[in-house]
């Protein structure tokens, strides 16, 4: 994942390939597709970070701080913003939790809980 991050500091705004934001704060991998959560949004690459798809549809809070996948899920945790999850590959976003304010979300890992057995 580190040459995934140079690349996406190294091209972003200036070859136009997709990726608006130049401020990365986070990658995570769900098979062959990378996903990088910026100040702008998600964006996806099926090509190993040579172009960049904005995946913001339903993402009312686009500063993005944490981003991992779990399964078919794809949660983000925003700035300010609570948590989204997307089940389709970023074609959309719903809210997942919302903080209260002040709350800056950010993590690297997701455990499954069964919360039946609490």
């Amino acid at each position: 994942m580190l040459l995934a991050a140079f690349t996406a500091f190294s091209k972003s705004d200036k070859q136009g390939n997709g990726l608006l934001s130049s401020w990365v704060t986070c990658f995570a991998t769900k098979g062959n597709y990378v996903f990088a959560g910026t100040c702008g949004g998600v964006f996806l690459s099926t090509d190993n970070g040579n172009s960049w798809t904005e995946k913001n549809t339903d993402l009312t809070i686009q500063s993005v701080q944490a981003i991992v996948t779990s399964g078919n899920n794809i949660f983000v945790g925003t700035y300010l913003g609570g948590v989204f999850i997307s089940t389709n590959n970023g074609g959309s976003w719903g809210i997942c939790i919302f903080f209260v304010p002040f709350c800056n979300l950010k993590c690297h890992t997701v455990y499954k809980i069964d919360f039946t057995k609490i």
